[in-house]
């Protein structure tokens, strides 16, 4: 898409958000921020993710305001780290803001487009989501920079296939943007740059074996991952896994004892998960599957298959 196409629909984006903040039904009042308000810059409370040991490391949970960056644990294959990024966006459009998904071209083509009734279902309902498709990577950062600086975005998101160009010199306009706007920043690279970067944390995810749901089906989507960089406590590693009825995270040695807690209270059906996706046949239970790579196999359609 032309630079100029994409500066129109940001333009448009700023302009709808702007009525939406001055409607009534928006609902601010013109009181002090929530701890949920999200994006509001100057003491805005950090967005708990749910897992009590990560928010835990990450001082409250991740800072609004400020760019994170998440990439694939292993090469071709960024389920996991696009799950952990909708899942944040998730909580962060939960207080009612929006969330603005910038994907580069390469990258729709290698994982897919994000899938609506998928979103509904994961807990990112469709009508909070506005996504604008870009070629070329630094337009996919341009994009991001400019909605990073509109206030009233919960969260702004780029997924790019490879995340070289989020260089040193982009993040740092990237994090300044941020402060700007005070939204939630995230970039999500499909293959993970070696280099500097000024994102407050970055994070390596991958796919998590999962425990079955209570019928022995699959469960919820589990991801395993790593807090490689963090300005504001530790790093470490940790298995957690999405809740979409609660729209939180978890972490799954919890889950593990209340599901065996479960199925010592009540009969196993038999009730196998069967297919998961179109062509895809359920994993033995307990081990990983095409599910627990991060829910994205849910929001993105499956690719079709050659003849």
């Amino acid at each position: 898409m032309p630079a100029s196409r994409v500066a129109d629909r940001v333009a448009w984006l700023r302009r709808r958000i702007e009525e939406i903040e001055r409607s009534p039904a928006a609902g601010r009042g013109g009181g002090p921020a929530g701890p949920d308000d999200p994006g509001r810059q100057g003491g805005a409370a950090p967005l708990a993710l749910g897992a009590p040991a990560v928010d835990a490391a990450l001082g409250g949970g991740l800072a609004r305001a400020a760019l994170h960056e998440v990439a694939a644990g292993q090469p071709g294959d960024p389920s996991a780290a696009i799950g952990f990024a909708l899942g944040a966006a998730a909580r962060a459009a939960a207080a009612g803001g929006r969330v603005l998904w910038v994907l580069e071209g390469a990258a729709a083509g290698e994982a897919g487009a994000l899938y609506g009734p998928g979103l509904d279902g994961f807990g990112l309902p469709a009508r909070r989501l506005v996504v604008v498709a870009v070629r070329r990577p630094l337009e996919a950062l341009w994009a991001m920079e400019e909605g990073l600086r509109t206030a009233g975005l919960a969260a702004v998101v780029a997924e790019l296939l490879d995340g070289r160009p989020a260089d040193l010199t982009a993040t740092r306009r990237l994090s300044l943007a941020a402060q700007s706007g005070g939204g939630l920043g995230l970039v999500v690279a499909h293959r993970a740059a070696p280099g500097p970067s000024a994102a407050l944390t970055r994070w390596r995810a991958a796919a998590a074996a999962a425990p079955p749901d209570p019928c022995g089906g699959l469960g919820p989507p589990a991801l395993a991952l790593a807090l490689t960089r963090n300005r504001r406590g530790p790093c470490g590693t940790f298995t957690i896994e999405w809740d979409s009825h609660a729209g939180r995270f978890a972490d799954l040695v919890a889950a593990r004892a209340g599901a065996a807690a479960r199925r010592a209270g009540s009969p196993r059906t038999g009730v196998t998960g069967g297919q998961f996706a179109a062509g895809r046949p359920a994993a033995p239970a307990g081990g990983p599957h095409a599910g627990a790579v991060a829910a994205a196999a849910a929001d993105r359609p499956p690719r079709p298959q050659a003849a």
